[in-house]
């Protein structure tokens, strides 16, 4: 069966520790089409694998994941209002990146306010925070709540009750269910 290309999104995260003791997580996405094409509503002529958009998140926070800075940067758009797209994303200082990501999002950024794919590219970029702070947070793989179960415990998959790790780690917690 042939396939014909209409469009193609790129998303890219990049974590990083900063010498000040803070970390950052970028985030990109990369809209292009193979074929020339006008804005709807806006008349401007896209060529072939030209940007329509390449648009960028910083995301500055502490090791316990607390949202300090926050920066946007657009390089390509296809409507002049999109280049203003991500100053509400400032409203994100003070929130941590962790569970209930997604509802900070909903109550911190209101949908006609911000640019669409800068607001969608908040929640793959929430989890690249994550991954890029494993190695920094490992210790905490093993921290216990109050009743002394794994924090980690049914966090996701691989930490099912059922599953390889948690009967390997922690038997006393394992389910056959």
């Amino acid at each position: 069966m042939e396939r014909e290309l209409l469009h193609q999104r790129e998303l890219r995260f990049r974590g990083y520790k900063r010498s000040d003791g803070l970390y950052e997580i970028e985030g990109r996405v990369l809209d292009t089409k193979p074929l020339n094409f006008s804005i709807p509503n806006g008349g401007r002529l896209i060529e072939a694998y030209r940007p329509i958009h390449d648009l960028s998140v910083c995301i500055v926070f502490k090791k316990n994941m607390e949202i300090v800075a926050v920066n946007s940067s657009p390089q390509s758009y296809p409507y002049h209002d999109c280049q203003f797209g991500g100053r509400q994303l400032e409203n994100l200082i003070g929130a941590r990146i962790g569970p209930g990501w997604q509802r900070t999002i909903r109550e911190r950024i209101t949908k006609k306010n911000v640019c669409t794919h800068l607001r969608e590219l908040l929640i793959p970029l929430a989890t690249a925070a994550i991954q890029s702070m494993h190695l920094e947070r490992e210790i905490e793989a093993y921290k216990v709540d109050e009743n002394g179960r794994p924090i980690r415990l049914n966090s996701c998959l691989a930490y099912n009750e059922s599953g390889i790790l948690v009967r390997k780690f922690w038997p006393e917690f394992y389910t056959d269910k």
